[in-house]
């Protein structure tokens, strides 16, 4: 739901939220012991006919220790 967030902590923390409707954006942010997590997703689709076409756009990031990786 628009705007509502989820959040979780314990051992991690955990928060997502839903960004935007249309078009759909949800952001993400994570963290535990010697980790880190964040990212952002949206996708757009395209209907041809017959088949769908689903574009995902966003970037995620993990950060374990002193690497960071990113796609």
């Amino acid at each position: 739901m628009l705007g509502e967030t989820y959040e979780y902590y314990g051992d991690m923390k955990f928060i997502a939220e839903k960004v935007s409707h249309h078009p759909p954006v949800m952001a993400v942010y994570a963290e535990g012991p010697g980790w880190e997590y964040w990212a952002t997703s949206g996708a757009e689709s395209k209907f041809w006919g017959r088949s769908l076409e689903i574009i995902n756009h966003g970037t995620t990031h993990v950060k374990i220790g002193d690497s960071h990786y990113q796609w």
